[in-house]
């Protein structure tokens, strides 16, 4: 989940919520600023579109997990 702590529109507590808080499937970047959904620098270079690079950091992750893994199981009905 990316959200900033001033978002105007969704109050940062409800992010505290032990279903949230607790879940280990769920990752929270939460920085001071950003609005809603405005994650965008004045300044260009690889920060202009922060949000965005969160999320493909996120997946770069992911996929060097899937590299590390042994076997891959079969996706199933084949």
């Amino acid at each position: 989940m990316v959200t900033s702590q001033d978002d105007p529109f969704v109050p940062f507590a409800s992010f505290f919520d032990p279903a949230l808080a607790k879940n280990p499937h769920i990752r929270l970047i939460a920085p001071e600023r950003g609005g809603h959904c405005a994650f965008i620098s004045r300044y260009g270079g690889d920060n202009r579109f922060w949000a965005e690079g969160r999320v493909m950091e996120f997946f770069k992750e992911l996929s060097n997990d899937l590299l590390n893994i042994e076997e891959i199981p079969e996706p199933l009905g084949k």
